[in-house]
């Protein structure tokens, strides 16, 4: 669906949209108008009129953003020449001629800043998830309270740090969040599973 979104962005806007993502990755500044992404791929005038209203669009236009900039944190990741991510784009994402054009030409001019920025490098240096852990516990009493019989999750994840380094970190939630954050990763899982 993001590949869709993206076919249907007018070429400007598109090229636009992928100048930013990059200024994002290379200094973490910049942004994007989701709106106006949304507006571009509106197909009616009744559409663009309930954008603001309703919110509709946005969901496509967030992908859409998310899509651009996990393209180019992967290439700068694999430290891909421009000639390469011209080449591989079309056949790996199913993107039109045109728009796997205009995205290969803004990976060209960027290119260089994206492979040798120390902050890219450092955004794309996140841990790696090594374990996971949860457990399902039940608050009994406390001193403040005589009878609690609160349920609560308790995540435990383990993250080793780019020089190896294990470290672990907690939450713990109540079942009620549990059960938004079990949903949130759904939804996360079916987006990456679109890219």
């Amino acid at each position: 669906q993001a590949a869709q979104t993206l076919s249907c962005l007018p070429p400007s806007e598109l090229e636009r949209t992928a100048v930013q993502i990059c200024k994002m990755l290379v200094s973490k500044t910049g942004c994007y108008s989701p709106e106006e992404i949304a507006r571009q791929i509106s197909t009616s005038k009744e559409e663009r009129e309930t954008i603001n209203a309703e919110g509709q669009g946005m969901e496509k236009a967030n992908q859409a953003v998310n899509c651009l900039s996990h393209m180019y944190k992967e290439a700068a990741r694999g430290k891909v020449s421009a000639d390469d991510f011209g080449a591989v784009l079309p056949a790996a994402t199913g993107l039109s001629a045109e728009t796997c054009a205009v995205l290969a030409r803004v990976y060209r001019q960027k290119c260089a800043i994206l492979l040798s920025s120390e902050k890219v490098q450092s955004v794309l240096s996140i841990g790696k998830l090594v374990a996971f852990d949860w457990k399902l516990s039940i608050a009994t009493e406390s001193s403040a309270c005589a009878k609690l019989n609160t349920p609560s999750v308790t995540l435990q994840f383990t993250v080793a740090d780019p020089n190896g380094q294990a470290q672990k970190h907690s939450v713990e939630m109540t079942v009620a969040e549990f059960e938004v954050f079990a949903t949130k990763v759904s939804d996360m899982h079916a987006v990456m599973e679109t890219l």
